[in-house]
């Protein structure tokens, strides 16, 4: 029985990543003049890729599908919010809530 390496572990993890850029046709062959292979991204997949390697949105901009909220405890689309999970419905009825205790906007 062979061990497996690093290398063995970095190549089965790798593999399927590649193997959808195929399958989803982000990715086209060519070659070099001296006939070495290459494969670049397409415009699309190049164009989003440098989308997502931009600065993470801010906490409260990304929205959270497998989270309860924090609140109400129902597992609904949920915000990261003053360190909390919490719906839509909570958020707003904690902004009326804090808004009708200090409607001048100032807070002790």
């Amino acid at each position: 029985m062979r061990v497996e390496t690093d290398e063995d572990r970095a190549r089965r993890r790798f593999d399927p990543i590649l193997r959808q850029l195929l399958a989803a046709q982000l990715v086209v062959s060519g070659t070099t003049g001296d006939g070495t292979a290459t494969w670049r991204l397409t415009a699309a997949a190049a164009e989003r890729l440098a989308l997502l390697a931009g600065p993470a949105p801010a906490d409260d901009k990304v929205v959270y599908f497998s989270r309860h909220c924090e609140r109400c405890g129902q597992r609904r689309p949920t915000r990261h919010r003053h360190d909390q999970y919490v719906c839509e419905e909570c958020w707003s009825e904690a902004r009326l809530t804090e808004v009708t205790a200090h409607p001048d906007g100032l807070t002790a």
